[in-house]
């Protein structure tokens, strides 16, 4: 699957992406809608999730930056357990 593209509207000069078949509105300053594209696809792109474990550590990492340290422990904790429940039940993550 392609990376979606930014794309301005001639009309509006309002800068849109269609991302999973719906028109999404960025904003209409260039430099702010690349920032709000990048934020919806995650920064590194929505195809670099592609396992349970890569989606916990893109989570983590953005908790490490954005929260306290306890909240990132009690999450950490969370996930981890979580993820040892889901290789015990026969599936793996």
């Amino acid at each position: 699957m392609a990376k979606p593209q930014i794309w301005q509207r001639g009309q509006t000069g309002s800068y849109y992406a269609t991302i999973s078949g719906k028109q999404i509105l960025l904003g209409r300053d260039e430099t702010e809608a690349k920032e709000r594209y990048d934020y919806l696809l995650g920064v590194a792109g929505v195809q670099s999730i592609g396992r349970v474990d890569d989606l916990f550590d893109a989570f983590l990492e953005w908790v490490n930056l954005n929260r306290s340290e306890a909240t990132y422990a009690v999450y950490k904790e969370l996930l981890q357990s979580f993820n040892k429940a889901i290789v015990k039940g026969g599936q793996k993550a």
